[in-house]
């Protein structure tokens, strides 16, 4: 384990060990998101920003159950199409 630098969120005061951060980066190391984030701010990497998002698993089950209510209608008609009975060919369907 090895200190790579600190942020202080109370000064905002940033310092990054830059030669060992891009050391370990090279030797294979992968940054979490908020230090991907906080590197490429820096100009220590360049690379796009990636978009992190905190969402609750509450909020996450109705989305996934709104996902799945609005798929259900689309599947519905494929399946009252399947079940209509077909007449075979050479057979007159009678009038209603």
């Amino acid at each position: 384990m090895e200190d790579l630098g600190y942020k202080n969120p109370l000064t905002k005061k940033i310092s990054i060990n830059k030669d060992r951060v891009l050391y370990w980066i090279s030797k294979g190391a992968q940054p979490s998101p908020s230090v991907h984030n906080l590197l490429v701010s820096e100009k220590i990497i360049t690379d796009k920003k990636i978009k992190i998002t905190n969402i609750s698993k509450k909020k996450k089950a109705e989305l996934e159950a709104a996902t799945k209510s609005a798929q259900a209608p689309a599947v519905a008609p494929a399946e009252a199409q399947a079940e209509k009975p077909v007449a075979p060919e050479g057979e007159v369907k009678p009038a209603a």
